[in-house]
This record gives C-alpha cells, structure tokens and sequence, in this order.
C-alpha cells in the first residue's frame, strides 16, 4: 500500500495500526504529503456537503477516524497536535490553533519582525496576540512567544513550531532560542527526535532538513535525550555554558560539536533595558493635574510635586536605571519603594495612580499598593488598594491581566483589563477611584471599570511600589517602572489620553503594538 492509499485508509478509519506508525513518520517530514492529506480532507468535505444523507456518507461516518486521536498520541503531545495536518504549506507565514473547544491560551506575542503572514483563513499575529495551542509556521522573519510559565522564545524562519502547553512545545524545523528563569525550569522543547528539557538556563536549538537536531547552550544547563520508537528516552546527554551537542537518530547517537551558537542560532530573548524618552511638555502636563507625588526617577527619588511625601529605596532589588527604577526579584528579601510619610485618609476619596511600566517576563507582581503601617492580626497588612499583573493567581481572571483593587472594611471589588500586559514593553498604566467607580486605563484607553460603594475607614496607610506591601518579600516586580504619579481626585478620560498620546510621540518605536 503506497501513502496516497494509506492516506484514503486514513481518512476512512481503515488504516492498520503498523501502516499508520510509517504514515505518521511519512507525514512528520513530507509537508507534500500533509498537503495531499489537506486535499483528501477538503475534497470529503464538500462530498458530505453536496450528498449530505446519502448511504455513501453515512457509511462514512460508521467509520470514525480514531487514528487521528492516536496519531497525535504517538507523537506524543496530545490531540492538540491534529492541528499540524490542518496546515498546507504557504510561501507565508500561518498561525493555525487547533480546533478543540475548551482551549485556552498558553503564550502570548511579545515581539514579532519582519514576518510576512498570509492572508485568508489562517490567523494572522500581531504584538499582544494570545496563543492557544497550535502550529505556527514561520517562511522568515522571528517572532516572540512569552510562556505563561515565564520561558521566552524566539523562533527563526522559516520554521514550523508546534505550542503545545505553558511549559512544552515542539520544533518540527527551523531555529528557536529560549530564556528559561528558575520558575520555569523545566520547560521542554521537542524535536522530531530528541528532546530539550531545560534546566535553568539561555538555550537554542535547530532542526535540519535531514532531521538531525543540533543544541547550543548559551547560560546555565539542558538535558538533551535521544528518543527511542516509543517516544521515551534512549539516550541522554547534559549540555552546559558554551557547548554544542548534534543529535543524531540514524545513528542513534548524542555528539558533542564545535557548533558556534552565535553563527548558527538565534541569540536567546533579552530583557531590552531602554527607557522613556520624557518630553519636557508631558512632565508640565503631569504637573499641571496636581499630583501630590511625582517621581520622574531621573537621577533621584525626589518628589517633583512636592517637598513631602518622598519615597525610599528598600533592599537590595532597586536601583535607578537610565531615568527609571530597576526592579529585580530577590528571594526572602524586601525590595520595594515605599513613601516615608503615611498617606491622609483617603479611604472615601477620589484618587489616581498612574505610571509607566516595563514588565521583564511573565510573572505575578505587584506595581502599586495602599496598605496600612503594621500587620493586622499578625498575618499580614490591610490593604485598602492594590494594582497587580495578574498570573497564575487564585482569581479568576483574563490572562496577563492588570487588576486594581479596591477594600474596605469586609468588601472588596476587582477590576480587571481586558487586555493583557506584553513582556517586554512599556505601558501606560492608569487606576482611578471616584465616589462610584474603580477603573483601569491601560496606554490611554479605559478598559474596564466597576462599581464601588465604599465606607470610611480611621486607619492611616502607606504607598508601596514593587510589591504587595513593605513588610513582606511577594509577588516582587521583575521590570522597569517611570513617571510615578499620584493624585487626589479622579483623573478624566481625556487628561489620561492626552498622557499617553505626549509620550507615545515622543517614544515611536516603542508603543507600535
């Protein structure tokens, strides 16, 4: 039986189990063939279509194709993995998530360049797009997938890369370079025939036509296993800083290689570390709104609104960088800002808290909270407001959102964005309170609000940049953060837009997303 026949065989639920293992390897590295397959698929449908109660078709339907459940078992990822003989080869680039209900996203677009897509049915991508399990094909250009387990990818064209979980995904061809931080430590990275499982570490790797695998690291540890027919590991190798390892599954065999990363592989994601150019009329536009804290972080943390309510610098996670403060996570320690002057009552005010913020990665941390002085019930402070980036939390809540909380007394109302936060780019983020509603803006544009009723409140509270409050080391920021500002009363929706259209003039290349 030649493929063709086995294809037919296939899509009829005929299809012997041992033919079907040479198919599904015929199919893995023959993108003609998933092209026939394509066609097979079409041309059933419109059959069904036009003779739709036919004998003929109902005769069809007796036959449930169950290979193609197996098809994806044996490539050992799930039936998320249908999704890749859904794709013909474009000379454009395609992004096809697989067509099962109940999906949700498990990356997002954080930076994409010099990516031709294609036009028609197949889902384009864009800077903030969320990504479901599913195939990407890349004919060149990169683009950048920020895990929702904290691994940063970048994929080379042309390349064809299965998204398979937050911590897993499969390189059928093609380059792609990781960043994996220690909360993501074992993210893996399958190829036809090996796999990457990281260990902590700045990776690449590459397929080749012939399907041998070659795998760089960069920074830190992977392990490298040669898979055997049943997907487990024959072989394994590990693969620290500066060295090279070439898997070859003919031979069935790890070698080390004087592969140069650098010339061969993409460079891992960096964190880019370029801040804000502040036009001079966006300081007197801030200042002109009469915040009663204004921290533009320029050479100090100097209030420019006034000569009271100034912050310090706590720990060893901050530090000003280029016009802005640098925020790094520092285990089992205090790294935040907080203001040296307890804040007059403004449980049952209007208020404001606007900035600018860099998020380095993927992660849950807090930007700006309102909490009492001490712990209360020896657990942990009242907070009578916070603004968060939302991830893995125990809310319910839309992916990377931003949440701005308001408190009081035994209630608590959450707003979240609809709109995620991008690794990697700056964002104008904007909280207003008024006497009936909490909202968030994010670059100039309201995207949620909800209604508040709140109640007077005797205690004095603290303001606290970085983390959920002064006195605890949690949901720390990894990031950039510039042009604080905090305001008694409640900003409009033109002042906040006004905000964001002076700097994003300024600022062109930054905000194209």
């Amino acid at each position: 039986m030649n493929n063709f026949e086995k294809l037919v065989a296939l899509l009829e639920g005929n299809l012997a189990r041992d033919e079907f293992a040479e198919l599904e390897e015929a199919m893995r590295h023959d993108p003609t063939l998933r092209q026939e397959w394509i066609r097979l698929q079409s041309l059933e449908g419109e059959l069904e279509q036009r003779f739709s109660g036919s004998t003929a078709t109902a005769q069809r339907q007796s036959h449930p194709p169950g290979h193609l459940l197996a098809l994806a078992a044996v490539f050992a990822v799930s039936a998320l993995l249908i999704a890749l003989f859904l794709l013909a080869r474009e000379p454009a680039s395609t992004y096809a998530p697989a067509d099962l209900s109940g999906l949700e996203p498990v990356a997002i677009i954080s930076a994409i360049e010099e990516v031709k897509w294609q036009k028609g049915e197949q889902a384009s991508l864009s800077v903030g797009s969320l990504v479901k399990p599913g195939v990407l094909m890349l004919e060149s250009g990169k683009v950048k997938l920020d895990f929702f387990c904290g691994a940063a990818v970048v994929l080379a064209g042309p390349a064809e890369l299965q998204v398979l979980s937050e911590k897993r995904a499969f390189l059928l061809h093609g380059k792609a370079a990781a960043t994996v931080p220690l909360a993501a430590v074992g993210f893996t990275i399958r190829t036809p025939d090996a796999a990457v499982v990281d260990l902590g570490t700045e990776f690449a790797v590459a397929v080749d036509k012939q399907g041998e695998s070659f795998v760089h690291v960069y920074d830190g540890e992977v392990r490298v296993s040669l898979l055997g027919d049943d997907g487990a590991t024959r072989s394994s190798s590990p693969v620290t800083t500066g060295d090279s390892l070439q898997v070859q599954p003919k031979a069935a065999r790890l070698t080390p290689t004087l592969l140069k990363g650098n010339e061969y592989l993409p460079a891992p994601p960096p964190f880019g570390l370029d801040g804000l150019q502040v036009p001079d009329s966006y300081r007197e536009m801030v200042l002109n709104a009469q915040p009663v804290g204004y921290w533009t972080f320029d050479a100090d943390l100097k209030n420019e609104a006034s000569d009271s309510w100034t912050v310090e610098a706590v720990g060893p996670g901050v530090s000003l960088y280029r016009g802005a403060v640098l925020f790094e996570q520092v285990a089992g320690e205090i790294s935040c800002l907080r203001s040296t002057e307890l804040l007059p009552q403004i449980e049952d005010s209007n208020y404001t808290i606007g900035m600018w913020v860099k998020p380095a990665s993927i992660h849950y941390a807090t930007l700006a909270a309102i909490c009492t002085d001490q712990f209360v019930d020896r657990s942990s402070p009242h907070h009578l407001s916070v603004i968060e980036l939302m991830h893995n939390s125990h809310l319910i809540h839309p992916p990377n959102s931003i949440r701005f909380l308001n408190r009081w007394e035994e209630d608590e109302v959450n707003v979240f964005s609809s709109r995620p936060f991008v690794p990697g780019k700056w964002h104008h983020i904007v909280a207003v309170k008024d006497e009936e509603h909490s909202a968030i803006y994010l670059n100039g544009h309201l995207v949620t609000q909800a209604k508040v009723t709140s109640q007077p409140d005797d205690q004095r509270f603290r303001l606290v940049f970085g983390q959920i409050d002064h006195l605890r080391s949690k949901r720390q920021l990894h990031g950039l953060m510039d042009e604080v500002a905090f305001y008694l009363r409640a900003l409009s929706e033109e002042e906040i837009a006004m905000q964001f259209e002076t700097m994003a003039a300024a600022n062109p290349l930054l905000f194209n997303y």
